[in-house]
């Protein structure tokens, strides 16, 4: 099996146990594994990528990791902009993410008060 086709069997692996399953910690693995495969195989691939960094980052926002999400979509949102339903879903994702950060600096500075 190629190099690419293992890429795409671990993002569908991945995206089964995310959606399917509870087991999100192997749905991380399939998909950080995918990610870095279509890394490697170069830009004809890129859409690919894009997609599967995507599904990266709404597994990282459900366990509540939320750095690395950021430098990701930042990152990816370069190369997003010739794929445009991919690129509204990465936008989206990146608004929810900011969104996350404006209301916990919201509820950090009026905690002083209570």
């Amino acid at each position: 099996m190629t190099h690419e086709m293992t890429s795409f069997v671990n993002f569908q692996i991945g995206k089964l146990y995310f959606y399917y399953t509870k087991n999100i910690e192997l749905a991380r693995h399939h998909l950080e594994q995918a990610y870095h495969g279509m890394k490697e195989a170069g830009a004809e691939y890129t859409k690919y990528r894009v997609e599967i960094a995507c599904s990266i980052a709404e597994v990282y926002m459900q366990l509540k990791i939320f750095e690395p999400v950021k430098q990701l979509l930042r990152k990816e949102s370069a190369h997003s902009r010739d794929f445009p339903l991919i690129h509204a879903r990465l936008l989206f994702l990146l608004a929810v993410l900011l969104s996350f950060f404006s209301v916990s600096v919201f509820f950090f500075r009026f905690s002083f008060f209570f």
